[in-house]
């Protein structure tokens, strides 16, 4: 990570005092109202190296090792009891130095050959977790989809092919215990999932708009009840970006295998954030249309079967804009 994006992260955890030494960074201890005598840090003594990908930090007086992800995971851990921060922010950051890691790593031309999911990662693929069940996800979707469950990490496993579907080539795992505060992990970690939109194997010769969420369970549930009339909109298919925010080489994979890109992010602020990044990234190359959600459902997998009226109601992006402006909703 840039040491710019290394900053804002730890400034959102509570660091205040920074000073640059050659690739490194030393700051106060994020982690020190728990782990440090006294709750304070005046050295200070955490210490991140600016480097390609993940940056590594260390601090010298309570011991913590690891990545940024592993520092916000650790402040996680005691911030949420506490108060001090929300599950909502924590996603925000995951979200953001996921984006920021993955884009230093496309951007390195040396880099062609990425880390490929290990064996023991491989292996999850097939093995039946009753959280699926949980989630509305039956056998048959399960098998379709080629599902699994890792054990070791206690996550549910979404393969995710290269853009001609031929190949798998990284997981993203979504934890199954409740108090766990990163809810996603990418299989391997250097995995460059900004590079691809999850559910994009799925595509066939009739595809002709893709309906764009966040999270691989909203695309699978949004796909299932999308078959249910294939017979009469063959054309739909629903891919996640797995995460809030899209890349630059996701919208090009919008555009490319799209004559219409259907927004339906969450309904949130990261949600609104990434919806206005994809209209002004693609608006002009593409038509671009905005699911609206009603006011007590915040992401398509909790609109159930209604997503699919959400998507027959779409407002194209200039008509959501105006009505935005004018502070109306839905057909009033």
């Amino acid at each position: 990570m840039r040491k710019q994006d290394i900053k804002q992260v730890l400034t959102m955890l509570g660091a205040h005092t920074f000073k640059d030494s050659g690739e490194s960074i030393q700051t106060n201890c994020v982690l020190a109202p728990w782990t440090h005598s006294g709750g304070t840090d005046r050295r200070p003594s955490l210490g991140v190296k600016e480097q390609q990908g993940m940056s590594y930090c260390h601090c010298f007086t309570c011991g913590h090792r690891g990545g940024m992800i592993g520092l916000v995971r650790e402040y996680a851990k005691y911030a949420l009891p506490e108060g001090v921060i929300t599950q909502e922010d924590v996603k925000k950051l995951v979200d953001f130095i996921f984006i920021a890691e993955d884009e230093e790593v496309e951007n390195v031309p040396e880099l062609v050959e990425m880390p490929k999911p290990s064996d023991s990662i491989l292996k999850s693929i097939g093995v039946w977790h009753d959280y699926f069940e949980e989630r509305g996800i039956d056998k048959s979707t399960f098998d379709l989809w080629r599902l699994g469950y890792y054990e070791a990490d206690q996550r549910i496993m979404f393969p995710v092919y290269d853009n001609l579907g031929k190949e798998i080539v990284g997981f993203v795992g979504r934890t199954i215990v409740k108090d766990e505060p990163v809810k996603y992990n990418n299989y391997p970690h250097k995995f460059k999932k900004s590079a691809f939109l999850y559910g994009l194997h799925m595509k066939t010769a009739h595809t002709q708009k893709l309906i764009v969420v966040e999270g691989p369970i909203d695309a699978v549930r949004v796909n299932h009840h999308l078959m249910r009339i294939h017979d009469k909109t063959p054309f739909f298919l629903c891919v996640a970006l797995m995460g809030s925010e899209p890349s630059a080489k996701q919208m090009d994979l919008m555009v490319e295998n799209a004559n219409e890109v259907i927004c339906m992010l969450d309904n949130d602020s990261s949600g609104k954030k990434g919806q206005k990044d994809l209209i002004n990234g693609i608006g002009k190359r593409t038509i671009v249309s905005i699911v609206e959600y009603p006011d007590d459902v915040n992401d398509p997998d909790q609109a159930g079967e209604k997503v699919l009226d959400m998507i027959e109601n779409r407002l194209y992006s200039t008509e959501y804009q105006i009505r935005s402006f004018l502070g109306v909703r839905g057909n009033g």
